[in-house]
């Protein structure tokens, strides 16, 4: 039997700007999307996040593409925070397996 938990993440953004932050993500997938994402870079410091340069909606339709979904949203015209999930496989000794 497979065991899998949720892993949440969040962009927080504007819809009309062209850069935003991501938080939760781990270093591969940062990389990944920065990869993605040229333009992205470390100099930018987010605490406890990562800065991309890319619409909030890119970085959500490619961290769908990692099998995250969008669960919830919140914020205003000027900012919002978009939570995603995904499920990721769990050892039957309780470790999760990224």
């Amino acid at each position: 039997m497979s065991m899998t938990e949720g892993v949440y993440v969040c962009v927080k953004g504007t819809l009309y700007g062209s850069d935003c932050a991501t938080f939760g993500l781990t270093d591969k997938e940062v990389t990944a999307l920065q990869s993605r994402f040229p333009n992205s870079t470390n100099s930018i410091q987010v605490v406890n996040g990562s800065y991309m340069k890319a619409n909030p909606l890119q970085v959500i339709n490619a961290l769908s593409e990692l099998g995250y979904e969008v669960v919830a949203s919140s914020g205003s015209e000027a900012e919002t925070t978009w939570t995603m999930r995904r499920e990721v496989p769990v050892s039957p000794f309780g470790c999760t397996i990224l």
